[in-house]
C-alpha cells in the first residue's frame, strides 16, 4: 500500500495468469476464447546502427532501421489440437480437413485481464503470422504441450478500463435468462449499478451539456427571422450569411450567395430542416439558425454521448456483436458519434452509434444530442406487411387526408407512391423505401397522431407524440394531461420521467420520478408539475422544458416545451 501524501494512488493494482482471458479475432468472425493457452509472450526488435564520421571517436548518432515483434505461444494439449477445436467453433475454418497452424490468416489476439476489486485492463496483438510449430510427447511429462512462434505487425500495450472497485465485471452482450428468452443486460444487471446512479450520471451531463448549449447560444444571435415574402424579398447580410453557412454544411447544392431570401435559399432551408428533424416550414428562425452555426462548428456535425455502461463498451468493426471487436470504452467515457445507424440479423433489431474506430451499441452509450428523438422503427420497403406499416398509412392519411385512405397493412405499390411523393415534396431522395429520415419526417408532419410502439411484450401509447410544443404557463395545469402516455408491459419494468427545466442565464434544474411499471400504468406529466412551476431559487419560471421518458434498456422519448405568459 502507498502513501496518499507522495500523491500516489492508495491501492496498486495489479493481475495474475489466472485474471487472464485471451481471444482470438480471425476475419468475419466473433471473438472465440483460447481456453488451452498457458503461456504467451512477445519481444520487440529494432535494428539501430551507430553513424561514425572520420576523425571522431564517439558517434554522431544512430539510425532506425525496420521493427519487428515476435513471440511464442504454449498450448496444453486437451482433448485435441487447439485448431481443431477452432475449426469446430469456427464453420468456414471447418471446411479445411486438413489445415496447419501456418496456413492460417493473420489474425489478432485480445488479452483481458480483470481482478476481483472490478478492475480490468486489455491490450492486442495484431496481425499474427505462426512461422512454426513443436511437440514433445514424454512419460516424463504430467501432461503435454504445444510451443509455437509466431510474427506479429503491431501490438497494443495493456490499458486500464474501468477501476470500480467491488463491482463485479458482467457482460454487455446478449444473455438467456431462466425462461430461455433473449433479453439484454446492461447498466441495471447484476453489478451493482442502481438506477438512481444510472439517472445522476444522466443529469449531470445532461445538464453539462445543456449548459454548454446555452453559453454557445449566445454567440449565434438571429435578429429577425428568414422566410421567403410574397410581397418583397428579405435583403440583408444575414441572409447571406446563412446562404454561406448552407453552403458550408456540404448537405447540399450549393445556393448563390446574393444576400436575397429567394426560392432557392427557401428549397435548400426546407432540406436543412427535414435533414434535422425540425418541423418543415422553410423559415430561419433562431432554433435552426443555432442547428446551423452548430452543424458546420462542431466538426461536420460530430456529437459528444458518454458510455453509462460501468462495464464499459466494445467497440465493434461493422454493425454485428458477431464482428470483430478493435477496441474498448471505460465507464464515463466520453466520445464522439459521427452518426447513427441500425441493423437487423436475425430479426433482431438494434441501433448503433458510429465513432471513428467502428460502432458501439446504442443501450450502452447517453447523447443528450441523439437519445430522445430517435424513433424506434425498423426500415420499410416494398411488399414488407407488419403494424410499422399500417402506422406509415396512419401518418400519410393524416398529411394527405383527401387522397389517401388505404389501410391494409402491406407496403404495396399505392402506398410507396404517397411515400415517394412525400420525400420528394420534402427535399429527400424519392426512393420509397421508409428509412430514419422518413420516419422523423412521417413524424414532423403527421400530427397528433397516436402511436402505438412495440418490442418485447414493452408497449407506449401516446396521447401526443413527442415532439417541440409551446406551452401556456397561465393554463399549465389542463394541459398537461394531454401529455399522459399508458405504459404496459408483461415483465416488470423500471421507468424514469425526468425534466429537465431550462432558465434564462443558463441556470437549470432537474426533476425525476420513478416509476415501475407491469400491467396498463398512465406516465402523467402532472407528476412532474413542479417543474412548470415559478421556481424560488431563480426567482423566474423556466423559458423551456426537457421532458424525458427513459424507459430501462430501452429507447428514450423526448418532448420539448417552449413555455411562457400567453404562448410566448
Amino acid at each position: 500500500m502507498a502513501k496518499e501524501e507522495y500523491g500516489i494512488h492508495k491501492y496498486y493494482k495489479s493481475f495474475s495468469g489466472t485474471d487472464t482471458l485471451a481471444f482470438i479475432l480471425m476475419p468475419g468472425s466473433s471473438p472465440v476464447c483460447i481456453g488451452s493457452l498457458t503461456t504467451i509472450s512477445y519481444s520487440m526488435f529494432r535494428n539501430k546502427k551507430p553513424v561514425i564520421n572520420i576523425g571522431r571517436t564517439n558517434i554522431n548518432g544512430v539510425t532506425r532501421g525496420s521493427r519487428i515483434f515476435a513471440g511464442t505461444m504454449i498450448f496444453t494439449l486437451i482433448n485435441q489440437h487447439w485448431l481443431r477445436e477452432l475449426q469446430e467453433e469456427l464453420d468456414w475454418l471447418g471446411n479445411f480437413e486438413e489445415l496447419k497452424v501456418d496456413e492460417l490468416p493473420l489474425f489478432d489476439i485480445m488479452i483481458v485481464s480483470a481482478n476481483e476489486y472490478g478492475s480490468y485492463v486489455t491490450m492486442y496483438i495484431y496481425g499474427i503470422d505462426f512461422t512454426d510449430e513443436a511437440q514433445t510427447i514424454s512419460v516424463e511429462d504430467l501432461f503435454t504441450e504445444n510451443t509455437f512462434s509466431f510474427v506479429a505487425r503491431d501490438i497494443s500495450t495493456f490499458k486500464a478500463g474501468n477501476m470500480q472497485k467491488n463491482k463485479p465485471v458482467v457482460s454487455s452482450v446478449r444473455l438467456k435468462n431462466d425462461n430461455q428468452m433473449l433479453q439484454k443486460y446492461f447498466i441495471l444487471d447484476s453489478s451493482n449499478t442502481s438506477i438512481q446512479e444510472a439517472a445522476k450520471l444522466e443529469q449531470d451531463f445532461t445538464i453539462s451539456r445543456l449548459q454548454n448549449m446555452a453559453k454557445k447560444e449566445k454567440k449565434y444571435v438571429l435578429a429577425r427571422d428568414l422566410y421567403l415574402s410574397t410581397s418583397k424579398f428579405l435583403i440583408g447580410n444575414d441572409v447571406s450569411d446563412v446562404q454561406e453557412k448552407i453552403n458550408e454544411t456540404k448537405l447540399f447544392d450549393p445556393i448563390p450567395v446574393n444576400g436575397i431570401y429567394d426560392e432557392k435559399t427557401k428549397e435548400t432551408v426546407s432540406k436543412l430542416q427535414s435533414h434535422a428533424g425540425f418541423n418543415i416550414t422553410g423559415i430561419v428562425d433562431q432554433k435552426l439558425y443555432n442547428y446551423l452555426y452548430e452543424f458546420v462548428d462542431n466538426k461536420n456535425g460530430l456529437r459528444t454521448g458518454i458510455v453509462i455502461n460501468k462495464n464499459g463498451t466494445f467497440v465493434y468493426k461493422e454493425m454485428s456483436l458477431a464482428s470483430n471487436i478493435v477496441a474498448t470504452k471505460a465507464y464515463k467515457q466520453q466520445i464522439e458519434l459521427i452518426d447513427i445507424d441500425a441493423s437487423n440479423e436475425d430479426g433482431y433489431f438494434q441501433r448503433w452509434y458510429k465513432i471513428s474506430e467502428g460502432y458501439v451499441v446504442e443501450e450502452d452509450v447517453y447523447s443528450y444530442y441523439h437519445t430522445g428523438s430517435i424513433i424506434e422503427f425498423p426500415t420499410l420497403q416494398y411488399e414488407d406487411k407488419n403494424a410499422y406499416v399500417t402506422l406509415v398509412q396512419t401518418a400519410l392519411s393524416n398529411i394527405y387526408p383527401e387522397s389517401f385512405a388505404h389501410f391494409t397493412g402491406i407496403l404495396d405499390s399505392i402506398t410507396e407512391s404517397f411515400i415517394k411523393k412525400l420525400q420528394e415534396e420534402n427535399g429527400l431522395s424519392a426512393t420509397g423505401i421508409v428509412d430514419y429520415s422518413t420516419w422523423l419526417l412521417l413524424q414532423s408532419l403527421a400530427g397528433n397522431i397516436s402511436n402505438t410502439i412495440s418490442s418485447d411484450n414493452f408497449k407506449l401509447i401516446f396521447k401526443t407524440p413527442p415532439g417541440e410544443y409551446n406551452i401556456d404557463a397561465s393554463n399549465v395545469i389542463s394541459k398537461l394531461s394531454s401529455f399522459d402516455v399508458e405504459a404496459s408491459c408483461n415483465n416488470p419494468i423500471n421507468i424514469k420521467l425526468s425534466a429537465v427545466c431550462i432558465y434564462d442565464d443558463s441556470d437549470t434544474s432537474t426533476y425525476t420520478k420513478m416509476v415501475t411499471v407491469k400491467e396498463l400504468t398512465i406516465l402523467s406529466l402532472n407528476d412532474l408539475v413542479k417543474a412548470f412551476m415559478y421556481n424560488p431559487k431563480y426567482g423566474k419560471i423556466p423559458r423551456q422544458i426537457d421532458y424525458v421518458i427513459y424507459p430501462y434498456n430501452k429507447t428514450p422519448y423526448k418532448w420539448t416545451f417552449k413555455y411562457g405568459i400567453g404562448g410566448e
